[in-house]
């Protein structure tokens, strides 16, 4: 039976016994293996092997371990598939993307990548998981892909209520580091400059999401607009595939995986 370990980012195997075939007799069957990853807090820029043990004696997992883990899985000819497993999943951009680049040369390699969501389904880790062969969903889930947004803090007039002037030196109108002293809002090149960042995000978020759910950037463009759904609702807009609880999970991972 497949045991999900409570360590962060812990990898188990399962092991799924495959159907025999003709002339071969019980017991000569060989049993197909698949990594499992279980994402369940944030992910470390610091690998496990810089932490002292004695100051960090329950170390979180680090991307560069959880990358490297997947590119064995993909290299390991017993492995068969890899599964992830996620419940409120804290991953940056990058670290999203990572991992997603990991999970694409599993797939090049000819195996399947399956992911179950039993928490929340949110913009990023709908990025990291598009490109899953099966994305399955909890009847519970909450499910919400907005938009990207940033923030900048202004404190000109908060400095103008206590008496102090600040004074920078700037070079260039694109320049605005100091903005959030000097002004009490961006300057129109500071908005101009990140409109143009969060655009890019947005135009390369809706391609990399189309392109692992089979769908066009327009299309996950309207699942951003939408932003709210319920599971059912997002297995018939397609950023799912299923509604299903863990058990029912398991028992169709098994199922597909003798058939390999």
């Amino acid at each position: 039976m497949l045991r999900y370990q409570s360590l962060v980012l812990a990898v188990c195997l399962m092991t799924v016994p495959l159907a025999r075939g003709a002339g071969e007799k019980k017991g000569d069957a060989k049993p197909a293996v698949i990594a499992v990853f279980t994402f369940d807090r944030p992910l470390t820029e610091k690998p496990q092997g810089e932490q002292l043990p004695l100051l960090a004696p329950i170390a979180p997992a680090s991307l560069r371990d959880v990358v490297e883990r997947m590119k064995k899985a993909k290299d390991d000819k017993n492995i068969k598939a890899v599964v992830l497993l996620l419940d409120e999943v804290d991953l940056n951009l990058a670290q999203s993307e990572e991992v997603r680049q990991a999970l694409e040369g599993i797939k090049a390699a000819g195996k399947e990548v399956y992911a179950h969501v039993d928490a929340i389904l949110t913009t990023r880790s709908l990025a990291l998981l598009a490109g899953a062969s099966r994305i399955s969903v909890t009847p519970t889930t909450i499910i919400i892909v907005s938009g990207f947004n940033a923030e900048s803090p202004y404190v000109r007039g908060l400095l103008d209520m206590i008496g102090v002037k600040p004074d920078f030196l700037t070079c260039g109108e694109y320049k605005s580091a100091a903005e959030m002293f000097m002004r009490k809002g961006p300057s129109p090149q500071a908005a101009a400059m990140r409109n143009w960042l969060l655009d890019s995000l947005y135009d390369s978020y809706q391609k990399t999401v189309a392109k692992g759910r089979g769908a066009t950037p327009e299309r996950v463009r309207q699942w951003v607009d939408g932003a709210v759904y319920t599971p059912e609702q997002a297995v018939r807009q397609g950023s799912s595939t299923a509604c299903s609880i863990a058990r029912d999970f398991e028992a169709e991972l098994r199922k597909n995986s003798a058939r390999t």
